[in-house]
């Protein structure tokens, strides 16, 4: 079974920390944002993507508590691009590929192990 539960991460912006995700909300501000192109908004690894996505979820996050948007430029102003990369891109990929439950990678983990361990090698004679 999967888990699904939105994978978020923390972020502070303005002196104030945010629980961000990458949810349905976000998808739909980012694609906007592209004019309805989510494959280039996903191809978009500049610092301009990361920042688009990373204010789409920073302003969602502000919204929920009843808070007024950012713009990119206020949000870019806080965080570096290597520290937006290593928090967006696991967000924005966790909102593509259903993370397993703890139980189900275990199961997994220990099946691959007795597949390894039973494969023999033969040699060439």
């Amino acid at each position: 079974m999967d888990d699904l539960r939105l994978k978020t991460a923390d972020v502070t912006v303005g002196g104030r920390t945010y629980k961000i995700s990458c949810n349905m909300n976000v998808l739909a501000d980012v694609q906007e944002m592209y004019d309805g192109n989510m494959s280039k908004a996903l191809e978009d690894t500049t610092a301009n993507g990361m920042r688009n996505f990373l204010t789409a979820m920073v302003n969602d996050a502000r919204d929920s508590l009843g808070e007024g948007p950012l713009t990119a430029k206020q949000v870019g102003r806080e965080i570096s691009f290597s520290n937006a990369k290593k928090i967006v891109m696991p967000l924005i990929l966790a909102a593509f590929v259903p993370s397993k439950n703890k139980q189900q990678e275990e199961l997994e983990e220990k099946e691959n192990g007795d597949e390894k361990n039973s494969m023999t090698t033969q040699s060439a004679e």
